[in-house]
């Protein structure tokens, strides 16, 4: 499993809202483009948002790097924030269904 991971720090809470709004409207129509495997948008109380996009492989990654990350220009146009990001390779992931059984493993 690939990944890539952002996590933006903005001033407060209001401006995380916002961009968190965006972003996930942003990527929520790229899932099946970019056949990404999971996709997870995160905010906390203190202005932080965290996005985890998984891929099965790493040219599928590449591709999403290269074609969707200029969201984050966009973002940068109209908000404040701090940026770091990263690519990595998934060592454990578990993840359960609704019965409660694992769902995937990796």
């Amino acid at each position: 499993m690939f990944v890539k991971v952002f996590n933006l720090k903005f001033a407060n809470i209001t401006d995380a809202k916002i961009a968190a709004a965006y972003i996930s409207e942003q990527l929520a129509g790229c899932i099946a483009e970019y056949d990404l495997h999971s996709m997870t948008v995160l905010m906390c109380k203190d202005g932080n948002v965290s996005i985890t996009a998984k891929f099965d492989n790493n040219a599928d990654l590449q591709h999403f790097i290269r074609e969707k990350c200029d969201f984050i220009n966009d973002l940068r146009h109209s908000l404040l924030f701090k940026m770091d990001h990263y690519s990595a390779v998934a060592v454990f992931n578990f993840e359960r269904d609704d019965q409660g059984r694992a769902a995937t493993r990796h």
